[in-house]
């Protein structure tokens, strides 16, 4: 359990924004994959070393090609919606607020197949994660 203490805080900075913190109207989105927008939040742009994070907004339909990483890990967080997600050989679906981990050399991928846009946070312990796409067709996703 962190202490803390009481501080008076800084004084408020005036200038141009830093370097670190990217304002959301600033960032231009790429495309992912068809109906998938990709903003990239952290990255080496922005000075990260070890980080890399991204926010995907999946369109009803949108499927992300199922991939895996064969070094590092990808956290991903539910923001909001519903997707149906390939975890190994196994299906599932994932709700606003579900956390998905998958573990190095475990392939991944979702697809939405609700009628409403979903979004999801990915965080990857690397600034350049290595992707390795994989064959699906063998899981009804």
């Amino acid at each position: 359990d962190p202490s803390t203490q009481n501080v008076e805080p800084p004084p408020a900075r005036t200038g141009p924004q830093p370097a670190g913190i990217v304002l959301r109207k600033d960032m231009k989105p790429t495309i992912f994959a068809p109906g998938i927008l990709r903003y990239d939040l952290v990255r080496e742009a922005q000075g990260a070393r070890s980080t890399f994070c991204s926010m995907l907004y999946f369109e009803p339909g949108a499927k992300a090609p199922t991939h895996y990483h064969p070094a590092t890990e990808e956290a991903q967080f539910i923001v909001s919606g519903e997707l149906t997600a390939v975890y190994g050989n196994e299906v599932a679906v994932c709700r606003t607020g579900d956390l998905y981990l998958a573990e190095p050399g475990l392939r991944h991928g979702f697809t939405n197949k609700s009628d409403r846009q979903a979004v999801l946070l990915a965080i990857h312990p690397t600034c350049k994660p290595e992707r390795v796409m994989v064959d699906d067709s063998d899981l009804p996703y």
